[in-house]
C-alpha cells in the first residue's frame, strides 16, 4: 500500500511540475511586455525591467521557504504552484514590498488554517492583494505604455497578448497551446477548462446584440485574465468538483458570472470573484446537506 500511495504521490509532484514548467513561456512574455518593451519605449529604468521577474521569483522563495519549515510536504509543495498563479494574476503596479509582505502571511494562513478547507487560495490571495493595492493607492491594471497610450489594436494584437491583464496572463496563443499540453495530464481537469473556455466565447457572442462590434468582444474576451483562469485556476483539484456531472454546473456559472462582470461592469478581478463566489457556494452547500443528514 505504502508503495502505491508514494507512487501516486510521486506522479502528483510531477503533474505540478509540468503545471509550473507550462508558467514560463507566459512568464517570459510578460518580461516583456511588462519590462523590456517599456525599458526600450523609454518609459521605465532599467532596474524596472526585472519587475515582472520579480513577483514569480518572490512566489518561489516564499513557498520553498515554507516547505523547509514545516512538515507538511505535500500541501506546501501545492502551495508553490498556488504561489506562481498569484505572481502571475496580480498587476504589474502591485508594491514589491507589500506582495513579499501579503504572500508570506496569506502562505502562512493556508499552512495553518485553510491549507485543508475547500476554499480556493488562489482566487482568495488575488482579490485580497488585490483590495490591499485599492485601498492604499489608485490601482490599475495598466502598464506604463498602456496608460499614456489608447491604441486601436487588431484582433492579431489581443491574441499575443496586448490586452488588460496581470503580470503575464494576457498571451492567448500561449495559452491555448498550455491547455493542450494539460489536457494529455491525469490529474488536470481537462473538461472544466475545454467547456470553460466554449461557454465564456459563446456569452460573448452577446456583445453582438448589445453594439459591440468583433473589434470590440475580441477585446474583452482576451482581457482581465479570464481565459487564464479557466485553464489554470478553476481547474485546480482541490477547489473544483470531483464528481464529473457537477463540473459542467460550476464551469458555466462561473462563466457567466464572469461575462456578467466584464461586459457589463468592467471589473478586472472578474474571473477571481466568480470562482472564489462559486466555490463558497458549492461548500455551503455541503455544509448544508451534511446539517440535513
Amino acid at each position: 500500500m505504502s508503495k502505491i500511495f508514494a507512487k501516486s504521490k510521486l506522479k502528483y509532484d510531477s503533474y505540478l511540475l509540468i503545471c509550473i514548467y507550462t508558467l514560463i513561456p507566459l512568464i517570459i512574455f510578460g518580461f516583456y511586455k511588462n519590462g523590456i518593451n517599456l525599458y526600450f519605449k523609454g518609459l521605465v529604468s532599467l532596474i524596472y525591467i526585472i519587475k515582472p521577474l520579480l513577483f514569480p521569483a518572490i512566489s518561489l522563495v516564499v513557498g520553498i521557504g515554507y516547505l523547509l519549515i514545516f512538515k507538511d510536504k505535500d500541501h506546501n509543495k501545492a502551495l508553490i504552484y498556488y504561489n506562481l498563479l498569484i505572481s502571475l494574476c496580480i498587476s504589474i503596479n502591485t508594491n514589491i514590498w507589500l506582495y513579499l509582505g501579503l504572500i508570506v502571511l496569506l502562505d502562512l494562513i493556508y499552512i495553518l488554517f485553510l491549507k485543508k478547507l475547500s476554499i480556493n487560495f488562489v482566487a482568495l490571495s488575488i482579490l485580497i492583494i488585490g483590495l490591499v493595492s485599492y485601498l492604499i493607492k489608485d490601482y490599475s491594471f495598466y502598464n506604463h505604455y498602456e496608460i499614456i497610450n489608447n491604441h486601436s489594436y487588431g484582433i492579431i494584437d489581443f491574441l499575443i497578448g496586448r490586452s488588460i491583464g496581470g503580470v503575464a496572463t494576457t498571451n492567448i496563443i500561449l495559452l491555448l497551446i498550455n491547455v493542450l499540453i494539460l489536457s494529455f495530464l491525469p490529474y488536470y481537469k481537462k473538461d472544466i477548462a475545454i467547456m470553460g473556455l466554449i461557454i465564456y466565447f459563446v456569452c460573448s457572442l452577446w456583445g453582438f446584440v448589445i453594439g459591440y462590434n468583433l473589434n470590440e468582444i475580441i477585446n474583452l474576451l482576451c482581457s482581465y485574465s479570464v481565459v487564464f483562469a479557466i485553464i489554470y485556476i478553476a481547474p485546480i483539484n482541490n477547489y473544483s468538483p470531483k464528481k464529473e456531472r457537477n463540473r459542467y454546473l460550476y464551469i458555466a456559472i462561473i462563466c457567466v458570472l464572469a461575462f456578467i462582470l466584464v461586459y457589463f461592469f468592467n471589473n478586472v478581478f472578474a474571473a477571481y470573484i466568480s470562482i472564489l463566489g462559486v466555490n463558497i457556494l458549492s461548500i455551503l452547500q455541503k455544509l448544508f446537506l451534511k446539517k440535513r443528514k
